[in-house]
């Protein structure tokens, strides 16, 4: 899998975040490379594509509808930061 560098810790320190990956491509093709840009235009990329947003969008309905889930992950958050 490859990995790269962010800010985003900076972020996740100050309140509850996420990152994901989620693959594009078979294992061992090489990143940034032909290989890969083809295998991003693919039907098995759009199809993990479409997974990872309706697994987003059905996280992000229920974040905005419970309160208590919000409180937990609030709870969880603060627990886990200490």
């Amino acid at each position: 899998m490859p990995t790269g560098s962010t800010d985003f810790a900076n972020v996740s320190q100050v309140v509850p975040s996420l990152e994901l990956s989620y693959q594009i491509a078979e294992k061992g093709t090489p990143w940034h490379s032909r290989l890969s840009l083809k295998a991003a235009r693919s039907e098995w990329a759009i199809k993990s594509l479409r997974t990872v947003i309706e697994t987003l969008s059905d996280f992000a309905r229920r974040f905005t509808d419970d309160p208590d889930l919000r409180r937990r992950i609030d709870e969880d958050f603060k627990k886990n930061k200490k």
